[in-house]
């Protein structure tokens, strides 16, 4: 494996307070199903990766980070809360 597809292990838990619209607990359920794609943690099962805890919808589910394959990648993170890079 080359220094830029290390694959890190990345877990994901996205906590969201109850209640919520049917149409938005169904568009968030779709964005959520994108990314465990994208770290290839597959299919998330109702009950074992989103659970109801309470009065929260909890998304738990664990894969790896995507390989790094673009070469002009400058290694920075931006966040929506900073304009700022961070790494």
């Amino acid at each position: 494996m080359s220094e830029k597809s290390t694959r890190h292990p990345v877990t994901v838990d996205i906590r969201m307070p109850a209640p919520v619209p049917v149409t938005d607990l169904a568009a968030l359920t779709d964005l959520v199903q994108g990314i465990a794609y994208q770290i290839g943690a597959g299919t998330l099962v109702l009950g074992n990766h989103f659970r109801q805890e309470g009065d929260s919808f909890v998304f738990s589910f664990a894969g790896h980070a995507p390989a790094v394959c673009d070469e002009d990648d400058t290694g920075f993170i931006y966040t929506a809360a900073r304009k700022d890079p961070i790494r």
